[in-house]
């Protein structure tokens, strides 16, 4: 049972910005809307809860995604460097070359939330760790969800790209981590969307 005094936003400056909000000393609902605000405020759209990344979508674009901070999120401890979602990429695909494991990301939110997006990202990250050197194999693999959308996603009142289907993508890899290529599946694709536009 939790006895600590609820935390108030009145209280905010006693409580410094935090990478992850497991170390906060009082977590519940207002620390956390309070904590996730502040760091959107200073364009620091991620944040970790543990193992889990909170991506919060800036409506705009960052640089926060050249190939300088794919090296910068290149087999380094998670907590050298601050939230991003290369560092999950980058967990993901060590432990896969370490461990000799398959391993499994999850992206999930509202409409408008940026799934979408964050999936290109990690997309983007594997295809740099597993020196897609083959630029034409790289270039297939990053663009397959652009070919995909095409047939699936659609304009809403709140997203621009919206999709409006499940995708599935599977990269495969050597076994010393050099990416071979990717296949990606749809589920809940309503077939109507394909063949005439909706009114």
């Amino acid at each position: 049972m939790h006895t600590r005094r609820p935390y108030h936003v009145e209280d905010a400056e006693k409580y410094c910005l935090e990478d992850d909000l497991v170390n906060l000393e009082v977590l519940d609902e207002d620390t956390i809307i309070h904590q996730l605000q502040k760091r959107y405020v200073d364009l620091l759209i991620y944040t970790y809860v543990g193992d889990i990344l909170i991506a919060l979508n800036p409506f705009q674009n960052l640089s926060i995604y050249s190939p300088q901070f794919s090296r910068l999120y290149h087999g380094v401890k998670r907590a050298s460097n601050p939230p991003h979602i290369f560092a999950s990429a980058d967990a993901a695909y060590q432990c896969m070359v370490t461990f000799s494991k398959d391993q499994c990301i999850v992206i999930s939110g509202e409409s408008g939330s940026g799934k979408t997006e964050s999936a290109h990202l990690i997309v983007q990250h594997l295809t740099f760790l597993g020196k897609a050197n083959n630029q034409t194999l790289r270039e297939k693999i990053l663009q397959v969800n652009s070919l995909v959308e095409a047939f699936g996603n659609a304009c809403t009142a709140i997203n621009d790209n919206s999709s409006r289907f499940g995708k599935y993508l599977e990269m495969m890899f050597t076994p010393t981590g050099a990416v071979m290529g990717a296949r990606i599946s749809e589920y809940l694709l309503e077939k109507s969307r394909v063949i005439k536009q909706a009114v």
